[in-house]
């Protein structure tokens, strides 16, 4: 309609994921400056020793500050269900990891672009940092800091090359003692992370039984991260 609006919709299944969402994108909220969106989603994720369900959404507001940079505020709304097993099929007798409910999280970012092409990009910056805070006061079941920041530089070469750099961390912190769900906690490993691993498989290990019973074999269950450094 000549307005820059966006409308999609999205549906993807495979044998470790499933997700659909519907998202709506307004680049001049009622002819303001600022940017608006909607998302809602239904995802199922499984990763090796567990699998994570949720269904929710989210709004959002963003500022063009400049032409290469953008702040925006969300706040996300969802239903968390996580369960024991994954692709491995494990039920191990591990307190608190498996806490689930409702999530809800005001998170705030902070993004430069200078890329020549978002699609193909030869030349320049693009960096991204953000910090999400889920709370009981904003009505939360999980509770949860998160920071985050990914930063990417291209340099073009001969012959049409293009060399990247890239730079991706995180930390996730909670002050309540049972620490930070294992749903919001960090997994890497895959093409998009780590290539030469099991796309989630890495992240630190705790040894448990694979049944609840005391004659049951141990193995390394992977209980992820709350700090991420990946280059």
């Amino acid at each position: 309609l000549g307005r820059g609006q966006t409308l999609a919709f999205q549906a993807m299944l495979s044998s470790i994921r499933s997700l659909f969402t519907v998202r709506f994108y307004e680049p001049h909220f009622f002819d303001s400056p600022f940017s608006f969106s909607v998302d809602l989603y239904n995802y199922q994720q499984d990763y090796d020793d567990f699998s994570r369900g949720s269904t929710g959404g989210s709004l959002s507001f963003g500022y063009w500050i400049t032409d290469e940079l953008m702040a925006s505020i969300s706040y996300k709304l969802e239903q968390v269900d996580a369960q024991s097993g994954g692709r491995r099929g494990s039920t191990p007798p591990l307190a608190n990891l498996f806490d689930d409910g409702l999530t809800s999280s005001l998170r705030f970012t902070i993004a430069y672009d200078s890329r020549d092409n978002r699609m193909l990009p030869t030349d320049g910056w693009y960096a991204n940092a953000s910090i999400e805070h889920a709370a009981s006061y904003f009505g939360s079941e999980n509770e949860f800091t998160r920071m985050t920041f990914h930063g990417s530089r291209y340099v073009p070469l001969w012959l049409g090359m293009v060399l990247k750099f890239n730079l991706e961390t995180g930390w996730v912190f909670n002050t309540r003692p049972e620490g930070v769900p294992i749903f919001e906690r960090f997994f890497v490993g895959g093409i998009f992370t780590v290539r030469g691993f099991r796309r989630y498989s890495l992240g630190p290990t705790v040894y448990t039984g694979r049944e609840r019973t005391p004659e049951g074999e141990l193995y390394a269950f992977n209980k992820g991260g709350d700090k991420q450094l990946i280059l």
